[in-house]
């Protein structure tokens, strides 16, 4: 299943999702927070511009903060200060005052704890024995609602974050194309691509208004973003549905402060250690769960694949060739070489496409999806690979 958590996260509305698998002897819990150009960030900047419309009307600044609103409204939150947060979050919390790290007591749990951050999203998984999960989960969910977020932690583990960019600047590769496609199709620039820091921020990019700068900013990105009832989470474990609702029900009780919001202290999201506010719950009370059934494959699928050297990924990112050769290939009409294949009874489906195997050259395949006929018959493969 760890396979396909990310497909699995696609498909979620807000409440979460509980999968009991009776097999297992380990719970998981995978915890997406959007914070990009998804819905998240929309209902971010809604809240925002509430409360900063809601403190210039006090002041008679309506049109100063509006037009600060609208220039800020295309500008997407730096993925460097999401992944410096995703390392400064684990860190600590207000209320943990345990001598181990989350990533021990994970270990120390028979489990292991993961993060990482994508362009839009940052996600948390953490496993346990499933005896031992509900207090890594309810921890989890502290260090994510109310992280201590100290100068002295942050910069501490700013080293952590520099060493990883410098890591991917050679083995990211998906990140280096980005750099080279855009170099491409623009031409040589002298305003660096945003992927040339690939994402993932260094000591100089994330340090450049200093220590305090630096704390400011991602508490701020936390207050606009980390909010548990945009998050989508999925539940596995050995436990049954109910017993997954309730451990979560539980983390979730856990990790909410002590004392209620005053009224005048409702817009308030997050209570950092240094400071004298609090913040208002999440409100994260699910009303539905999703049920995943299992199948069995009633045949087995055979297919084909054909692998064709491509051209230049240069010349890709400029004109799209193999776009209109899938399409003709494969669409229904006749004159296709599905269509061709289908005649016969040699084929159900067909796929194609393109994709890059290194920085300077492609692959085109195709995919032939068979039906019996083909898989049995002796030579009808033959006529399969001669007709693509």
């Amino acid at each position: 299943l760890n396979n396909y958590h990310h497909i699995l996260l696609l498909l979620l509305p807000p409440p979460p999702l509980l999968v009991s698998f009776p097999s297992s002897t380990v719970t998981t819990i995978v915890i997406r927070i959007p914070w990009g150009y998804g819905g998240s960030m929309r209902r971010g900047r809604q809240k925002q511009g509430q409360i900063e419309r809601q403190e210039c009307s006090k002041r008679g600044r309506e049109r100063e903060v509006g037009d600060k609103r609208d220039r800020e409204a295309d500008e997407p939150p730096l993925v460097g200060l999401a992944h410096c947060l995703e390392h400064a979050v684990l860190l600590g919390s207000k209320n943990n005052t345990a001598t181990t790290t989350l990533r021990e007591q994970a270990g120390e749990a028979g489990g292991s704890l993961s993060a990482s951050t994508g362009l839009c999203y940052t996600m948390f998984t953490v496993s346990a024995a499933a005896s031992r999960a509900p207090a890594l989960v309810a921890r989890l969910l502290d260090h994510l609602r109310q992280p201590s977020l100290l100068t002295n932690e942050i910069m501490a583990e700013l080293s952590a974050v520099d060493a990883e960019n410098e890591r991917n600047k050679s083995t990211d590769g998906r990140r280096q194309r980005a750099v080279l496609r855009a170099e491409a199709v623009r031409g040589p620039s002298t305003t660096p691509h945003p992927f040339s820091i690939f994402g993932t921020g260094s000591a100089e990019s994330l340090s450049r208004d200093g220590p305090d700068g630096l704390q400011a900013a991602l508490r701020d990105f936390h207050r606009r973003y980390y909010h548990l009832r945009d998050a989508e989470v999925v539940l596995v474990g050995p436990q049954s549905q109910a017993d997954l609702a309730t451990m979560w029900s539980q983390a979730l009780a856990a990790s909410e402060p002590q004392s209620p919001p005053t009224p005048d202290q409702v817009e308030q999201h997050i209570l950092y250690p240094d400071e004298a506010t609090t913040w208002q719950p999440d409100s994260c009370i699910f009303q539905q769960v999703g049920t995943i059934l299992g199948y069995t494959p009633l045949k087995p699928l055979r297919s084909v694949e054909v692998f064709f050297q491509g051209l230049p990924v240069i010349k890709l990112w400029r004109q799209k060739p193999w776009d209109l050769i899938s399409h003709c290939i494969g669409h229904e009409g006749a004159g296709s070489i599905l269509a061709f294949l289908r005649a016969r009874g040699l084929a159900s489906g067909l796929s194609a496409g393109c994709w890059f195997s290194c920085e300077t050259s492609s692959i085109f395949s195709v995919t032939v999806h068979l039906t019996p006929l083909a898989d049995e018959a002796p030579g009808t493969l033959r006529q399969v690979l001669l007709a693509v």
